[in-house]
C-alpha cells in the first residue's frame, strides 16, 4: 500500500464524514430557506391585514363626511336664514362609522373600538351561536386568520348596558389587534391614551382607563355574577390584591356599583395569565 493510499476503513470513515457534511448543509439550507419564508409570509400577512384594516376604517368613516355635508349650508344658503326667527338647535349625535357597510360583510359586527393615537381600531363581533370562540381564529369575512378579530361573547348585551363587558383580542408580535396593549403597564403611555371610544349603531360610549393587570385565565363572566354588588367590588378586588409585578391602578377614580366599566382582554407570555385592561364610561351619547 503507498503512502497516497487510504485505508477502506478510514476512507469509508471519510466518506461517512462527507455525506453528514452534505445532509448537514442541505438541513441547514432547508431550515433557512423555510425561516425566510415564514418570515416573509407573516409580513405579506401584516401589509394585508394592515391594508384591509385602513380600507376596512375608511369605508367605515365615509358616513361622517356624508352627514355633515348635508348638515353644513354652504354659502349660497345663508343668506336666505332669517335670523329674526330663533332657531331651535338640537344637538344630533352622528355615528361616524356606517354599520349597515359593515353588515353587508358580517351581521355580527355590533360595535367599533378606537384608541387614538394607537393601532387599535376595529370592529367588534360577537357570533349568535354555541361557539363562543368562534371569531379568535376568524376574520371579519369569517375566514380563517391566525389573529382573528375583536370579538365579546354572549354572555354580554351587544349595546354595552352589562356592568362588565368583556372584549377579547389576540396579543400579536406585529402590534395587531390587542397587540400594543402591554404599553399601558407603562404609567406614561396610560395617561397620555386613556380614552377608549366605543361605537355602536345607536351610541358613542367614551371610557376612561384606570388600570392594567395581569390576572389569571379564570372566566371572568362565570367567575362572578354581577348582577349582585358584591360580586362586582369583589371582581375590582381581586384586580388590585392579585399580586403581580405587572399591574398599575390610576387612583383618579372611584369606581362605583352604578358605573358601568369594559375590560379589554388579551394573552400573555405565561399561559395561565392574561393582560387586562379596565376602562369606565365616563359619557354617553344617544342617537336620537
Amino acid at each position: 500500500m503507498t503512502e497516497k493510499e487510504q485505508h477502506p476503513i478510514e476512507q469509508n470513515k471519510s466518506n461517512k464524514y462527507n455525506k453528514f457534511r452534505i445532509i448537514s448543509l442541505i438541513v441547514s439550507v432547508a431550515v433557512l430557506i423555510t425561516v425566510i419564508t415564514i418570515l416573509v409570509f407573516q409580513h405579506y400577512q401584516r401589509q394585508q391585514h394592515q391594508q384591509q384594516s385602513n380600507e376596512l376604517s375608511d369605508s367605515v368613516r365615509q358616513v361622517i363626511e356624508e352627514a355633515e355635508s348635508e348638515t353644513i349650508p354652504d354659502s349660497g344658503d345663508l343668506d336666505s336664514i332669517d335670523e329674526s326667527e330663533p332657531v331651535e338647535e338640537a344637538p344630533q349625535v352622528i355615528i361616524p362609522i356606517d354599520f349597515e357597510y359593515l353588515w353587508e360583510i358580517n351581521e355580527s359586527v355590533h360595535a367599533w373600538i378606537t384608541i387614538y393615537d394607537t393601532d387599535i381600531d376595529y370592529p367588534i363581533l360577537q357570533y349568535g351561536g354555541s361557539d363562543q370562540e368562534f371569531y379568535l381564529r376568524r376574520n371579519i369575512d369569517r375566514e380563517w386568520m391566525m389573529r382573528g378579530s375583536l370579538f365579546t361573547q354572549n354572555f354580554n348585551a351587544q349595546d354595552f348596558s352589562d356592568r362588565v363587558t368583556l372584549i377579547y383580542g389576540h396579543n400579536m408580535r406585529d402590534g395587531t389587534k390587542f397587540g400594543r396593549l402591554y404599553q399601558y403597564l407603562n404609567a406614561d403611555f396610560m395617561r397620555e391614551h386613556r380614552n377608549i371610544t366605543i361605537y355602536t349603531p345607536n351610541s358613542i360610549l367614551t371610557y376612561k382607563v384606570f388600570g392594567a393587570f395581569t390576572f389569571d385565565d379564570r372566566h371572568i363572566m362565570v367567575y362572578y355574577d354581577f348582577e349582585f354588588d358584591s360580586h362586582f367590588y369583589w371582581f375590582l378586588q381581586d384586580l388590585t390584591e392579585f399580586r403581580t409585578l405587572n399591574q398599575f391602578w390610576l387612583d383618579d377614580i372611584v369606581i362605583t356599583k352604578d358605573d358601568r366599566i369594559v375590560i379589554l382582554s388579551t394573552c400573555v407570555q405565561r399561559r395561565d395569565h392574561r393582560l387586562l385592561i379596565g376602562a369606565v364610561l365616563i359619557d354617553e351619547e344617544i342617537k336620537k
